[in-house]
């Protein structure tokens, strides 16, 4: 049981953990503007493979790339996008932070809103002039944009996984995160454990809303104002770093081993110790236990969470909590699925023809009018 609540610590260290570098991960993939470019890469490569050969018939030239390259960006383009006011304290930093030429660009596209923006540009309109096959077009660039969607999803995954493993190797270095020392200190304060288990709660809630953050939290336009949440970005991961570490009293950071040099007493006293033989085994066994930790931070928080709701079920069964049987719910699939998805598209049909200028049905909630009485005998 002992060696169960440890794992149970552990795990929620960290989800801890990876909740600053989900932090520090956001922080970098929205001052790079990452998902402005992705999505913008996906609906160029759709005007390319898709909608460019149902206007022309055939595979785009390299003439055409250049007018591919301009619809996207009409199509990604931001209407409300305020116009550039730097001065010159922020201008320099601002150009760098966020590339400001992606400032007029949205970082997400739904169906509904790519539909009505293509019936706008002059190939929508073009497209609009097929009118006998419209609806079959519509739907299938529908389809076609969600399938781009899910694709250009798991590319930003890839990137964002990338940049978080390479922050949680960084933090765990940077941070001093020695993987053995602190299975050690958990395995010699029980009383620490059971103080981290006792947070759970608030361990996980703090990771979910981390995650909420990064769905919703864009980067201000304004050059002073985004300057003021990068400040406020940087000072909540430190908050989040040290009040890990204050409320455990974890043995991490720069008081140990080998960034402080009050513990060279017992340890190596100078830097220039450690190109001695006797004190390699020592640096090295520090150098891959905290290259460990970062490896396993970068697992990221979903994983650890699914570790330790898995723990925390083998615990429950241990101890006789929650040992009943279970009902296990499959996914329901309903039965008008298929009623439903037509249905969705043929609302997507009727909003390109509304923002080409085509007649659409009639509103069917309008009322019939009265028939005139008959005058009988």
């Amino acid at each position: 049981m002992e060696f169960l609540n440890l794992l149970l610590a552990f795990s929620l260290i960290m989800i801890a953990l990876s909740t600053v570098v989900s932090g520090i991960v956001e922080a970098i993939l929205r001052w790079s503007s990452v998902r402005v470019h992705v999505l913008e890469t996906a609906v160029k490569a759709l005007c390319k493979d898709i909608l460019w050969k149902k206007l022309n018939g055939d595979d785009p030239k390299d003439k055409d790339l250049d007018a591919i390259k301009t619809l996207a960006r009409k199509l990604v383009q931001n209407p409300v996008a305020i116009e550039d006011n730097l001065t010159k304290k922020y201008w320099g930093i601002w150009l760098w932070l966020t590339s400001a030429k992606t400032k007029d660009r949205v970082d997400k596209l739904s169906t509904e809103a790519f539909v009505q923006r293509l019936a706008k540009t002059e190939e929508g309109q073009s497209l609009a002039e097929k009118a006998e096959e419209i609806s079959d077009q519509v739907r299938d660039l529908a389809l076609s944009f969600e399938r781009y969607m899910a694709a250009s999803s798991e590319v930003f995954r890839k990137k964002a996984h990338y940049v978080a493993l390479f922050v949680s190797v960084s933090l765990a270095f940077a941070g001093n995160i020695d993987l053995s020392r602190t299975v050690s200190y958990l395995r010699s304060n029980p009383e620490k454990v059971d103080l981290i288990i006792a947070d759970q709660e608030k361990i996980v809630e703090a990771h979910k809303a981390t995650l909420e953050k990064s769905d919703t939290q864009s980067l201000p336009e304004d050059a002073g104002k985004a300057i003021e949440a990068i400040q406020k970005d940087i000072k909540d991961i430190k908050a989040g770093f040290n009040g890990l570490k204050d409320a455990y009293k974890l043995p991490i950071g720069w008081s140990e081993y080998p960034y402080n040099g009050e513990l060279w007493e017992t340890e190596p006293k100078t830097w220039c110790d450690y190109f001695s033989v006797s004190d390699w085994g020592l640096l090295l066994r520090w150098f891959f236990n905290t290259l460990a930790a970062g490896l396993l931070i970068g697992l990221g928080g979903p994983f650890w969470y699914r570790m330790f709701t898995s723990l925390s079920q083998v615990t429950q069964l241990i101890r006789g909590v929650g040992g009943g049987n279970s009902e296990n719910i499959g996914d329901v699939t309903s039965n008008d699925h298929s009623k439903k998805q037509l249905s969705e598209l043929e609302k997507l049909v009727d909003l390109f023809k509304i923002a080409a200028g085509i007649s659409t049905k009639p509103d069917p909630e309008e009322p019939e009018k009265p028939k005139a009485p008959v005058s009988g005998s």
